[in-house]
């Protein structure tokens, strides 16, 4: 079925035709290849510019019992949401802290419990699939448990020229304009027109982006600090941890 946003092709074309090297059938040579580096990092500065919606990944992640380290899918952006257990523990919230800090809390000793803290580093990295990120926890989980996350999805880049880029139509205009600012930059060493029509049509998929979202948010709730199960409950279940000095 056709569909209304620009595939590849389109965007790198018209990339081409602003710098004037379109030519009488398109570009070729160097100037295919200017104009499609122009369109992904057009593209790149498009989705990480905003919490888009349809960039939000939501699974789930299984603890083995003695494993405190955990490689994060391949496509993983970064963390969006903290990891909370599924309906059948009853623990609270896992809270975000620093690399440095699991760290250290793992070497005062060797403690197996329900997790109660997670750290994202950056794990190993392979030339032709990128770099990999990991997730740490402290306690070492004792049991087989869950929990559920949501992270902000890096799609790979576009390189057919009937890719069509994330987002759908209604941001395809948005897109284009971001493509052809970054031709703008790099040839005119500096934003103008093209960079300020790519942050007006920027404020419009925002807007259009934002009706996706619920509207009825529920409880507020940050996920940072203090959950409401720990203000609720007090924030460590003495019996479920053991210790191993």
């Amino acid at each position: 079925m056709a569909t209304m946003a620009y595939p590849y092709s389109t965007l790198y074309n018209r990339v081409s035709k602003f710098l004037g090297t379109y030519g009488s059938s398109g570009p070729s040579g160097t100037d295919l290849t200017d104009a499609q580096d122009f369109t992904k990092s057009g593209y790149l500065r498009f989705l990480t510019r905003y919490d888009w919606s349809f960039r939000r990944r939501y699974t789930s992640l299984s603890f083995v019992s003695g494993i405190w380290e955990y490689e994060l899918p391949q496509d993983f952006g970064g963390i969006r949401t903290p990891f909370i257990f599924t309906s059948q523990s009853g623990y609270p919230a896992l809270s975000e802290r620093s690399v440095d800090e699991i760290i250290n809390l793992r070497s005062a000793g060797d403690n197996s419990s329900y997790p109660m803290y997670f750290a994202i580093r950056a794990g190993r990295h392979d030339p032709e699939t990128g770099q990999r990120y990991e997730a740490i926890f402290w306690p070492t989980p004792s049991s087989a448990l869950s929990v559920y996350y949501s992270y902000y999805y890096m799609p790979p880049m576009m390189s057919n020229d009937a890719d069509v880029p994330m987002g759908g139509a209604e941001h395809a205009e948005t897109i284009l304009k971001f493509c052809l600012a970054a031709a703008e930059e790099e040839g005119d060493e500096e934003s103008g027109v093209q960079a300020a029509a790519a942050e007006a049509c920027l404020a419009d998929s925002v807007r259009m982006d934002k009706l996706k979202d619920a509207r009825q948010l529920g409880q507020y709730y940050s996920g940072s600090d203090v959950s409401a199960w720990e203000m609720a409950r007090g924030s460590t279940r003495i019996n479920d941890v053991s210790y191993t000095l």
